[in-house]
């Protein structure tokens, strides 16, 4: 038999399953950029960054999951609070997230820059005169139309 005609009976057997192996690779790498891009969208929605993502094939949820991809993925929320959590996701289930803990607190105040706290200190106490200077507006309506005040 010559090299050719074992080349060729190789590839007639196993051609089909080498393509149907590298289609399937790169099938699953793209499912996995999407996913990728699915779970940071869903944390940027609330304010969060992912910060590693891990696939677990197996993890927890995997038993009677189908078409959802899971990963073990740590992220940061709005509030700085660093977290963990099963994350299950596909294209048309969306995202969700699961066994979610805080591994890492961040005290509320050092979220905050001085600057941002300064900031938002500032625009609170212009709100809170705003309020102050209406109440005391209606107040005096109140008296010279002769109402009483409760």
């Amino acid at each position: 038999m010559e090299t050719n005609d074992i080349i060729t009976s190789y590839l007639f057997c196993y051609g089909p399953l080498l393509l149907i192996g590298t289609v399937s690779i790169v099938a699953l790498f793209i499912a996995h950029q999407f996913d990728t891009d699915r779970i940071r969208q869903y944390l940027a929605r609330q304010g969060g960054v992912l910060l590693t993502k891990e696939w677990t094939p197996f993890g927890e949820g995997w038993l009677g999951e189908k078409n959802a991809r899971i990963y073990r993925i740590r992220y940061q929320d709005c509030d700085g609070h660093e977290h963990t959590a099963t994350c299950k996701t596909s294209m048309f289930a969306g995202v969700y997230l699961t066994a979610d803990e805080i591994v890492q607190y961040v005290p509320a105040i050092a979220a905050i820059s001085p600057e941002d706290l300064n900031r938002r200190l500032q625009a609170e106490n212009q709100q809170l005169r705003q309020e102050v200077e209406q109440l005391r507006r209606e107040l005096e309506l109140c008296k010279k139309l002769d109402l009483s005040v409760r």
